[in-house]
């Protein structure tokens, strides 16, 4: 048995939302790629404009997925 620590993230969904997810991604088997390639650009969004401006956008929903690398934003 393996001691190395491997981190996870863990949220709760709507039912609307699993469904939805295992609609689009589940029968694939791609939801660890997916996740990781959403995980990666979020990082890398919010390490080139700041944290504060790139989730403050999303949450307010004046950006969504596709706008973020559409973003002409000054770079911190």
């Amino acid at each position: 048995m393996s001691d190395r620590y491997i981190p996870r993230l863990s949220i709760d969904l709507t039912e609307d939302q699993a469904q939805g997810l295992n609609r689009v991604i589940g029968e694939y088997g791609m939801k660890k790629q997916v996740f990781h390639l959403l995980i990666n650009d979020l990082i890398e969004t919010c390490d080139k404009f700041g944290t504060g401006m790139v989730i403050g956008a999303l949450v307010e929903r004046a950006i969504g997925i596709k706008e973020i690398s559409k973003l002409k934003l000054k770079e911190k």
